[in-house]
């Protein structure tokens, strides 16, 4: 939240969708639009077909070109190391969270995407 509130970034998620929405077409048209996106990794994300086959693999493909940038938030320890998604460096940067409470990691975790938003506005991205 602060860097909201610092007007620094504008969060979506799908729980933003309306009642009566189709809410496919509406996720794939945030992610168009997010230049940031964040995926809380744990089990059921992985596990979630949706998150890790449709989300994460246009995520991970916009990614890869070079026009989003993706940052994996280690929520939840879960045997992730082969797969593609852990090849890019996430938050925390050296462990999991302990807990999902857990201020400090939460902390880290912010001051880390502050830093890529004030590196994508330094390189010209909104």
């Amino acid at each position: 939240m602060p860097l909201v509130r610092l007007n620094k970034a504008t969060l979506w998620e799908n729980t933003s969708i309306d009642a009566g929405e189709e809410w496919m077409p509406e996720i794939f048209k945030n992610l168009e639009k997010a230049d940031i996106v964040l995926c809380l990794i744990s089990s059921s994300f992985i596990a979630s077909d949706f998150c890790y086959t449709k989300e994460l693999a246009h995520a991970l493909e916009a990614h890869t070109k070079g026009s989003k940038k993706v940052i994996p938030i280690r929520i939840k320890e879960v045997n992730w190391d082969k797969l593609d998604i852990a090849k890019i460096q996430g938050l925390p940067s050296q462990q999991w969270m302990s807990d999902i409470a857990d201020s400090k990691a939460w902390t880290e975790v912010s001051k880390g995407i502050e830093a890529v938003i004030d590196g994508l506005k330094g390189a010209g991205v909104s």
